[in-house]
């Protein structure tokens, strides 16, 4: 088995922005780069030339972007490749439950430069350190549901149609 050439974005990459470690090794450098990064981005160029990124803004909802210059036009066959290209990161870094706030081709920025990029940025579902609202069971249905926090308890923990059955209930109860 031939080994690979490094894309020319691996090689033009300074030497300590290159990673060719493994990708649930990368997430945790990133991470940690990240929080010490203080809203900036901490990044590295992998051999097969994505850029990987993550960043940590005020709203401690990290961000992940994962881009890469496009070398020939982009196609269904290339969409199709990126598409499992994101979704591979995304699982290795455990991260497959964040959600997808940009995803498509980006135009050049620079001066002089005409590749196109693609690129897409995933963010964390919910802010670092909130708690996840563990799943509950209906007083009535005994269906497991999610309790939100602007939830009203009234006399027992109800999922919400059960809840709008019992007002309706009460209601007629009442001659309303």
């Amino acid at each position: 088995m031939t080994e690979r050439t490094p894309h020319p974005d691996f090689l033009a990459a300074p030497e300590e922005a290159r990673w060719a470690g493994t990708l649930p090794a990368l997430a945790e450098k990133l991470k940690h780069e990240a929080y010490a990064a203080k809203g900036g981005w901490a990044w590295r160029i992998l051999p097969g030339g994505a850029l990987v990124a993550m960043c940590v803004p005020p709203s401690f909802r990290k961000e992940l972007r994962i881009a890469r210059r496009l070398r020939k036009a982009f196609s269904d066959r290339s969409a199709a490749a990126w598409h499992l290209e994101t979704r591979t990161f995304l699982e290795q870094f455990g991260f497959k439950g964040w959600v997808c706030k940009r995803d498509g081709l980006v135009e050049p920025t620079k001066e002089g430069e005409q590749q196109m990029k693609i690129e897409a940025v995933y963010q964390e579902p919910a802010p670092l350190g909130a708690k996840t609202a563990p799943a509950e069971k209906c007083a009535r249905c005994e269906q497991e549901f999610e309790v939100h926090p602007n939830d009203k308890v009234y006399r027992e923990l109800l999922c919400t149609k059960c809840a709008t059955a019992l007002g309706r209930e009460e209601a007629e109860a009442r001659g309303h």
